[in-house]
């Protein structure tokens, strides 16, 4: 147009990189101040990080990982399998 904008969009969006679907998370949800996690393959380490993308909790895996210290929002779980990784958006209310 006239201010030299466009129409186009730019959107963002989490990929999973070097992972196969069979290594997927089973599931992944939020009870009583626990982050909730299962998965067929191996779990080596969980990185909770807020949506600045500061680090704020770091395990190595656990079933369930006590997020009581979080303040409610919206959180990345970063999660590295033996064959690969991904990212998983949750909420803490």
């Amino acid at each position: 147009d006239a201010n030299g904008c466009s129409s186009t969009s730019n959107q963002v969006s989490i990929q999973d990189v070097g992972i196969n679907q069979k290594s997927a998370l089973n599931y992944l949800f939020v009870s009583a101040g626990y982050l909730h996690l299962k998965s067929d393959s191996e779990i080596d380490l969980i990185n909770i990080y807020n949506l600045n993308g500061q680090l704020l909790i770091a395990k190595s895996y656990s079933n369930a990982i006590n997020i009581t210290e979080l303040k409610p929002g919206i959180y990345i779980a970063h999660i590295k399998l033996n064959e690969g990784a991904r990212a998983y958006k949750f909420y803490v209310d």
